[in-house]
């Protein structure tokens, strides 16, 4: 799996897309916008299998399971879309595609590690899926909490975040003429 590195970044990216169409008033929570907060939680989400691992002692037991689904990021798109609805009056339907993005981009980047893959139809298959390339080293649970081979993939994934917003500020950059401004964060 790649560290929260990559998958905060991606989640980042998704708020700067999405963030001219949230409302300006949207709340705001210790001076961050609450959408930031919102996505970016989205997208470490599936991760938090991570834990029942840690508390039985068999990280590989519990990760990289359900919660890897594309149709569980259904579910939980359709859960925060009606609660930010419900909560804040904001509009459904933009918040479950945010939600949707944000969740199943999560398993996607994992397709991308060389381990085990990620049970991505989960309800229908438990068969795992990998994709034929490696972007990321990802964390390796078997060598302990210190390892050389941690300190790589942090390294990799702070340059992919690095490309990863760069593009982003370019892009930004170049269409921010032909679109009304909205507050950066």
């Amino acid at each position: 799996m790649p560290s929260p590195i990559a998958h905060l970044s991606i989640g980042y990216v998704i708020y700067r897309v999405f963030r001219r169409r949230i409302p300006a008033d949207f709340r705001r929570l210790f001076n961050v916008s609450l959408a930031l907060i919102v996505i970016m939680l989205l997208s470490v989400i599936p991760d938090f299998d991570f834990f029942a691992g840690l508390a039985y002692g068999d990280i590989g037991k519990y990760h990289n399971n359900l919660t890897h689904s594309l149709f569980v990021g259904v579910f939980i798109a359709f859960f925060v879309a009606g609660l930010i609805y419900w909560r804040y009056r904001a509009h459904f339907w933009l918040w479950f595609t945010i939600s949707l993005i944000a969740y199943n981009l999560h398993p996607i980047l994992d397709l991308f590690v060389g381990e085990r893959g990620v049970m991505l139809f989960w309800p229908f298959t438990e068969a795992r899926f990998l994709a034929p390339i490696q972007l990321f080293y990802g964390v390796q649970w078997g060598l302990g909490w210190i390892s050389p081979w941690h300190l790589v993939t942090i390294i990799s994934e702070l340059f992919f975040f690095l490309v990863v917003f760069f593009i982003v500020y370019l892009l930004e950059k170049k269409f921010s003429a032909s679109s009304p401004s909205a507050p950066d964060e």
